[in-house]
């Protein structure tokens, strides 16, 4: 197997699993694209696959190609969305105000405030956070309050303590504050059993499904737990240094069961159910922005990330990922190659080999320099080089041939039935036959060519 690449190569999605790992495309969508505000705050999408975001300037509508900006008469700050497929409508939060925007006959969007419906009650300086919709109630969290919509009235329910987290999680509403967890039945906050293990600095910012009647609570300095009534243990990943360092701020289960984190300071980080690294990108490996205000998982199971500057989509299901050109190589990967289960990749400064299970790339001793192929003929990889040519076998370079510069290589066979290969240098036509006990060797430059 044999494929060229320049600055970048390129490696499947069963290989990531190294904290240097690979990671998947970044689509960026600026400010200036989307004419709105440098932050937004969450994601949703329609029945239609059109993408709405939250935006400091209002809310914002993606069809694929354009952005449309609504904006309300008070140009109020939207920090919440959520679409609700029965009614089609689209829910957003703001500043002591929440409603829903709905298309006319023409598909002109119009909203419609919901504040007037809320009664013995004053906003105490209150932002939408979060919206939730579950059966056929809508749920408005701001810190200190939830507002329930349903069947065309509001009632208001105070959280117990300060809200950082409400979802439906397997049926049920929950809420994570300071002083633990809470479900919701139908009438009042009850704190859950155990619930209060997930407070101080163990508080948490995400309710997750994880298995059945399992819970994955994240924490927003303490890691991942595993929650199953009362009961709770740590579930440790190959990232709990950095959980421990970096302040989770979002998190969201994709449809394929990835667990992905948002943090304030250094991107996402995608894991699996077992705590093994999937991908993390941040600002040095495309993102706009190290900090992540919402994330959403769309149809097609791409992650969306709402940025303290701009909006981006993570293709985190494409079967194509990157593997960055950092300082562990830190030079142009000129031709990349799988061969008795490592990974080689030839470059301008040397032939590097690596397990496919961590990527952890090392210099072939003896390399150094210049390469420019790599082939593999009967089980044998053959590494064309500024040097000259090398057989390369379980990260060990021996040279059969002193010819500089090994560009490309075929099978030839003569008009007597003979197997040999031929390869292409700076200066010559090489052929190389196999010696009594199979392996290939130089044979002689083809005449008549220089």
């Amino acid at each position: 197997m044999k494929l060229y690449f320049s600055f970048v190569a390129f490696l499947c999605y069963s290989s990531l699993v190294a904290f240097n790992s690979p990671y998947p495309y970044v689509v960026n969508h600026t400010p200036n694209e989307f004419s709105g505000g440098n932050q937004s705050w969450s994601v949703t999408q329609d029945n239609e696959g059109i993408i709405y975001c939250a935006n400091t300037q209002g809310l914002l509508e993606f069809d694929g190609s354009q952005w449309q900006l609504y904006e309300l008469p008070e140009r109020l700050i939207a920090r919440s969305v959520a679409y609700d497929s029965q009614s089609a409508r689209v829910y957003t939060g703001y500043y002591e105000e929440f409603g829903y925007w709905e298309r006319d006959t023409v598909g002109k969007m119009h909203y419609v405030s919901l504040k007037s419906l809320v009664k013995d009650y004053d906003f105490r300086n209150e932002d939408i956070w979060s919206i939730t919709i579950s059966g056929n109630a809508v749920y408005f969290r701001s810190f200190i309050s939830c507002y329930i919509y349903k069947n065309g009235k509001i009632s208001v329910s105070p959280f117990p303590a300060l809200s950082l987290f409400m979802g439906n999680i397997n049926g049920a509403l929950h809420t994570a504050t300071l002083k633990g967890i809470f479900e919701w039945n139908g009438k009042q906050w009850n704190l859950v059993k155990g619930g209060d293990f997930f407070s101080g600095d163990k508080r948490a910012t995400a309710i997750l499904p994880f298995h059945k009647d399992t819970l994955l609570i994240v924490s927003e300095v303490s890691g991942l737990y595993l929650y199953n009534n009362g009961t709770h243990i740590p579930f440790h990943t190959e990232v709990d240094d950095w959980l421990r360092q970096s302040q989770i701020n979002r998190s969201i289960m994709t449809h394929d069961s990835c667990i992905v984190l948002g943090s304030l300071n250094d991107g996402v980080f995608g894991l699996n159910k077992r705590g093994k690294i999937l991908w993390h990108v941040n600002r040095s490996n495309g993102m706009q922005n190290n900090t992540i205000l919402g994330l959403f998982c769309d149809k097609e199971n791409n992650v969306w990330a709402t940025l303290e500057k701009g909006i981006d989509m993570i293709e985190s299901s494409s079967p194509i990922y990157f593997y960055l050109n950092d300082e562990q190589i830190g030079s142009t990967v000129y031709a990349i190659c799988e061969h008795a289960g490592l990974i080689y990749l030839g470059t301008n400064n040397g032939l590097y080999y690596s397990q496919k299970k961590d990527l952890d790339f090392r210099l072939v001793p003896g390399t150094q320099g210049q390469v420019w192929d790599l082939s593999v003929y009967d089980d044998q990889l053959f590494c064309g080089h500024n040097k000259g040519t090398f057989i390369i076998d379980k990260g060990q370079a021996k040279k059969i041939s002193d010819i500089t510069g090994g560009l490309c290589m075929a099978k030839l066979t003569t008009p007597t039935g003979e197997n040999l290969l031929i390869q292409g240098t700076y200066t010559f036509l090489v052929i190389y036959k196999k010696d009594i006990h199979g392996f290939w060797r130089f044979y002689k430059n083809l005449e008549g060519f220089s």
